[in-house]
């Protein structure tokens, strides 16, 4: 006890948020917790990331922060020492309603789809999981290709009750590989739909970072990389512009595309379609 406050300090910890078999938070941990005259409770636990269930695989990350606060009072770099152990808040702000797990440096393959990386926030809604993410990465990689966006804002919906997962993502284009050289895009959105519900135009707010859904239209099979208004020069022999999309099929990526001009040049001289 610390004055009208009881202080909680502990090492070797875990904390977890679950829904069903879906699960993330920390192992191996330290945690600090203070609990207020009033009643009222601020939490943080940081430490060895485990994510578990979700569509996610082969996760890594540099950080991982399991933070709940209800106090109105921010704890950020204040000390809870109780006995020989002890915790200073990394990042706790006021706030009445704090409840998130926040995954710094992620890595991971999601749904046998994509790679994602970036800073991700992790909340619960009964038995849904929702996750925003900022300055992300999520890319289709098949053998030396690889397709997908950079620095891109991302929303997930991951239901637990039947595993299902809608996702998308949102940013610049990056395309290394396959033929494509010197490639510029309009749009780019890397989109994955199990649930059959549509998503778009719905928010997702994980911690400080929201993202809205802008074409996440129902369906069971969604799993495409869609780059609208791509140019690109491709293996050195045409040029190409268009609406394209990528699917990742075993070892191999098929692409399909609407509204295609392929070019071949010199000089004055042209001819395609």
């Amino acid at each position: 006890k610390f004055g009208d406050e009881v202080r909680a300090v502990a090492s070797g910890a875990s904390a977890k948020l679950s829904a069903g078999t879906f699960s993330v938070g920390v192992t191996n941990g330290e945690l600090g917790l203070v609990v207020t005259s009033a009643g009222t409770t601020a939490l943080e636990a940081s430490g060895s990331v485990e994510l578990i269930g979700g569509g996610f695989a082969s996760v890594t990350a540099t950080e991982v922060l399991v933070r709940y606060n209800n106090t109105g009072v921010s704890y950020t770099g204040q000390a809870v020492t109780v006995g020989d152990l002890s915790h200073t808040f990394g990042d706790m702000p006021a706030s009445t309603t704090l409840r998130a797990v926040s995954v710094v440096g992620l890595s991971a393959d999601f749904g046998g789809f994509v790679t994602l990386t970036g800073d991700y926030g992790f909340v619960k809604d009964g038995d849904t999981i929702k996750v925003a993410a900022s300055g992300g990465g999520a890319k289709l990689t098949a053998g030396a290709f690889e397709v997908g966006v950079t620095g891109a804002s991302l929303g997930l919906v991951i239901n637990t009750v039947d595993n299902t997962k809608a996702l998308e993502a949102f940013g610049s284009l990056s395309v290394n590989g396959g033929g494509f050289a010197t490639v510029t895009a309009e749009e780019v959105l890397v989109r994955y739909n199990s649930t059959g519900t549509a998503y778009t135009g719905e928010t997702v707010t994980a911690g400080s970072v929201s993202y809205t859904f802008r074409n996440i239209p129902a369906s069971a099979t969604l799993r495409a990389v869609s780059v609208k208004n791509l140019q690109a020069q491709f293996a050195e022999f045409v040029s190409l512009s268009g609406n394209f999309a990528f699917e990742r099929n075993g070892g191999d990526t098929h692409i399909v595309a609407d509204n295609v001009s392929a070019i071949l040049s010199t000089g004055t001289f042209k001819v395609g379609v």
